[in-house]
């Protein structure tokens, strides 16, 4: 394991499980990317001092955020960004978009903490269909996987997903706000294990699967689109980048570096 994109992050459950993740993507044999936003400015993140309204002085809300991007002939975008700052809190962001030649899902995790306290957990494999189906190879690879996690008197306990959320994932969604104490610190490791078991399905079920007709890589792309769409109304995550660094560059971040996917998108490398 190397921390050397991460080490000026506070260790801790975001940061281990970023370092796993980009740690398999190496071993897969993608390639790190020329050509994405990390490598246009934003691979390294921190807040500025701003001028306040009254003409003094005033600190942003501090933040730090390092963007790790990968790419392969299965993968246009393989990106995992880590984010610190005020109040202690801690995200782990993770998102692979498939080239859309091939009609695979997306895969999306999130892992938010506070002062040390996991609050929310978030995995999927978002659809790439008109009608939010999963295809059967993926149901398949990543629903034991899930059962495992959510089963038994220590199993996940799914709570509501967010707004934004609800027209982009789908069935195999796990969204976990754990408790406090012990009982927490337990759902969080089984979180982490499923993202990491779910992570490898998906990988090993999109290397396998075919190219797809002209028609279908279009359905594909729009659904990527739309899935970017939504997570742009993300209200609470756009906030927190416009206090720390500004509305215009928050709106190119999350447009350029986060959600990119557009009609105009590239469907094969």
């Amino acid at each position: 394991m190397t921390s050397d994109d991460f080490v000026d992050a506070p260790r801790g459950v975001a940061r281990d499980s970023a370092e796993t993740i980009v740690d398999r993507w190496r071993a897969l044999g993608a390639r790190r990317s020329e050509r994405r936003g990390s490598e246009r400015g934003f691979a390294t993140m921190r807040s500025r001092e701003v001028d306040s309204d009254d003409g003094g002085s005033a600190r942003a809300s501090a933040m730090a955020i390092d963007n790790v991007v990968y790419e392969d002939e299965v993968f246009r975008k393989m990106h995992c960004e880590l984010a610190w700052g005020d109040g202690g809190f801690e995200v782990l962001h993770v998102v692979m978009y498939p080239w859309c030649e091939r009609a695979t899902p997306v895969f999306a995790a999130d892992v938010v903490s506070f002062a040390g306290r996991v609050t929310l957990c978030i995995a999927d494999v978002a659809p790439v269909r008109e009608d939010l189906t999963i295809p059967r190879e993926f149901m398949d690879a990543i629903a034991p996987a899930r059962e495992r996690a959510c089963g038994g008197i220590d199993g996940l306990a799914p709570r509501a997903l967010p707004d934004w959320g609800r027209e982009i994932l789908g069935p195999l969604c796990v969204c976990v706000g754990p408790k406090v104490g012990d009982e927490g610190e337990r759902q969080v490791e089984r979180f982490v294990e499923y993202l990491f078991a779910s992570h490898d399905a998906y990988v090993a079920a999109a290397r396998d699967a075919p190219l797809a007709s002209p028609s279908i890589q279009q359905e594909t792309l729009r659904a990527q689109t739309r899935f970017c769409e939504r997570q742009l109304e993300n209200v609470k995550t756009r906030r927190a980048l416009e206090r720390a660094f500004g509305v215009e560059l928050a709106d190119r971040y999350m447009r350029e570096v986060l959600f990119d996917v557009t009609p105009l998108t590239p469907c094969s490398p």
